[in-house]
């Protein structure tokens, strides 16, 4: 599998902005990380946009 760089993503929560790094680190395997609320969250995906997906739900449960 060629490497792949990763890719900064600006997420709004709540009105605030956090931004997630998000690679592909398989075949089909996603990793998306950041911090939000203190707190540093990573979560995985079988795509880019299901890994940024579950980092945000993770993040809103946070929040709430």
């Amino acid at each position: 599998m060629k490497s792949q760089s990763p890719v900064q993503h600006e997420v709004n929560i709540d009105g605030k902005e956090y931004v997630v790094t998000v690679v592909q680190t398989g075949k089909s395997t996603w990793r998306a990380w950041g911090d939000s609320w203190g707190r540093h969250i990573v979560e995985t995906g079988s795509s880019e946009h299901s890994a940024l997906s579950h980092w945000k739900a993770k993040a809103l449960v946070m929040n709430g």
